[in-house]
């Protein structure tokens, strides 16, 4: 990691605060109020690239894992045909009073992609306790596997996953979750990988990593835009860190935004065959 690299995550907003609550409001009002989009914006590819996967190995079910799943937006947004903004309507109104299963019912107004399971990793015990009870997460573990190795109780689970996601996450976890989850898939048929990281990172770490457990990255898509800069020490770090790397004149980051861009790393085979359209749509600013 960079100079800059360390002093944007040092100046970068935290949101600790919003994981501890068994309800998702407080989350979902913080991530509204800076316009987080990175899961909407990312939707849309890995919604394709489970098409794919389907495809490529003959599933009638995709298992998906998600790293850093907080209260399983993701899971959401791939299990049903709905949008980041309903999420966001729907956890604004008053949740006195509120059970699992009213919201269970919320999630069951939406049509179901079929074939898809999501399992969830997160150190958030609160989050991931309520993901699971409302079923958006068919299972999941709350650990930190930046400090601590892969419980028991998940390791029957990961042999079986098609696909790893994770948005927004990266920059919190570093290539040693991924390791450490990689260590127990089935290594004749690893899954593939598909995650964002915004721009102020450099993601040749990972890529390096993944190299040694037989996958190849390339670069799906991207910019995207994550959400609005918090504050004016967020954006002077944010400036510095991608200063290098400027592709384009104003950025996303001189515009008020940080972006991410989205990685696919899959095993050699399969790059070999694949032949998923590209489309990325260039700095998405809803």
């Amino acid at each position: 990691m960079t100079e800059t690299q360390a002093e944007f995550n040092q100046a970068k907003k935290n949101f600790d605060e919003e994981y501890v609550s068994e309800d998702p409001h407080a989350y979902y009002a913080a991530m509204r109020k800076v316009n987080y989009q990175i899961p909407q914006n990312a939707n849309h590819f890995l919604v394709r690239v489970m098409d794919e996967i389907r495809t490529a190995r003959r599933l009638s079910e995709v298992s998906v894992l998600d790293i850093g799943c907080s209260y399983g937006v993701n899971a959401a947004l791939l299990k049903y045909e709905l949008t980041l903004d309903v999420l966001y309507e729907y956890y604004a109104g008053d949740r006195r009073g509120s059970s699992a299963q009213d919201d269970r019912k919320f999630f069951s107004r939406f049509q179901e992609r079929p074939g898809v399971r999501v399992h969830g990793i997160d150190i958030s015990r609160q989050a991931i306790d309520y993901a699971r009870e409302v079923r958006l997460l068919d299972s999941a573990i709350a650990v930190n596997l930046e400090e601590d190795s892969v419980p028991v109780n998940i390791l029957q689970t990961l042999p079986k996953v098609d696909l790893i996601i994770s948005t927004g996450c990266i920059g919190y976890v570093t290539h040693r979750t991924f390791a450490r989850v990689l260590d127990h898939l089935a290594p004749a048929e690893p899954p593939w990988i598909a995650v964002t990281a915004l721009r102020t990172l450099d993601f040749a770490v990972f890529e390096e990593h993944f190299e040694r457990y037989g996958l190849f990255t390339e670069r799906l898509a991207g910019p995207l835009r994550q959400r609005e800069i918090a504050n004016g020490r967020e954006r002077a770090a944010a400036l510095a860190a991608t200063d290098a790397r400027c592709e384009r004149n104003p950025t996303p980051e001189e515009l008020g935004f940080l972006a991410a861009d989205l990685y696919l790393s899959l095993p050699g085979a399969d790059a070999a065959r694949r032949e998923i359209i590209h489309g990325a749509p260039g700095f998405v600013v809803r």
